[in-house]
């Protein structure tokens, strides 16, 4: 599995709903294809441990939420951001 699709929101329904709109509008098989996390930390160390295990993230899409608790979208795309540059 080369390309990925992390999906963040804090709120399980949304995410239920997104994958069941690629899976049925798109067809893309979400099981294989799509990841989940329901918090800004989650986001974050799922796509370092990612990065840790390939050498590079496998995600080439991550759709954010920004309006969660405690670490918001924003701030959690900036992290991200900043620690796969930064292994450049």
């Amino acid at each position: 599995m080369d390309r990925s699709i992390l999906i963040v929101d804090d709120q399980s329904f949304n995410i239920q709903a997104l994958m069941i709109i690629l899976k049925y509008t798109v067809g893309l098989d979400t099981d294989l294809y799509c990841k989940t996390a329901l918090s800004g930390q989650q986001a974050i160390d799922i796509v370092r441990d990612d990065f840790m295990k390939n050498g590079r993230s496998k995600f080439t899409l991550i759709l954010m939420d920004c309006n969660m608790p405690g670490m918001d979208g924003f701030e959690t795309t900036k992290n991200i951001r900043e620690y796969l540059y930064s292994e450049d």
